[in-house]
């Protein structure tokens, strides 16, 4: 089990901060802070644990949870990232093992460079998403046709992604160097606003 004098930061949203103590493998912790806000905060209670020589590291899923039902459904198999002194690190093993999760290890001098990743792979996705569906309803299709027409086109595209790597997977003109149709789509997206 875990550490009898460990620290553990939860970390989820709206904003706010609440102490509990918590029991996990048979160990409890004597300072558990359920954190409800950035991930790449250090909260005071974080620093609190840091000066009383607790044991402190970071677990952060690689998930996206728009919502927590949603969450709950992707976190067992989901990939980990883990930074801290080595105490912390094995507890968070034993945690994403209890997930059946994998682990990625990850600089702590670095880690909003790894949490700016993280953003990137999941907002950047959707607020393509949601251009591409502003484009077709500028196209005359009706919203409600437009996420399920699109669906296979985007599953296949991330399924090439994670197969090939994102240069092998690159479709259309782009990739073809078709600067023709580029152009085309230039004076389109200027003309549309």
């Amino acid at each position: 089990g875990g550490p009898a004098s460990s620290f553990v930061q939860v970390n989820l949203a709206p904003p706010a901060t609440q102490t509990v103590n918590v029991t996990f493998g048979g160990g409890a912790a004597s300072a558990c802070a359920l954190t409800f806000g950035d991930s790449t905060a250090v909260t005071s209670a974080a620093a609190a644990a840091l000066a009383a020589g607790n044991s402190v590291g970071v677990m952060h899923p690689l998930v996206g949870v728009p919502q927590a039902e949603r969450g709950v459904i992707a976190m067992p198999g989901a990939t980990f990232a883990c930074a801290g002194d080595a105490e912390a690190h094995d507890w968070a093993l034993e945690m994403v093992d209890i997930l059946q999760g994998r682990t990625l290890a990850v600089d702590p001098e670095r880690w909003h460079l790894y949490h700016a990743a993280a953003a990137i792979a999941g907002n950047y996705q959707c607020t393509l998403a949601d251009v591409t569906l502003e484009l077709l309803e500028h196209a005359g299709v009706s919203p409600e046709d437009a996420l399920p027409a699109f669906a296979n086109f985007l599953r296949a595209t991330t399924e090439s992604i994670l197969a090939l790597g994102p240069a092998q997977a690159l479709p259309g003109p782009i990739s073809r160097g078709d600067s023709g149709t580029i152009r085309k789509h230039v004076s389109a997206l200027t003309a549309s606003g």
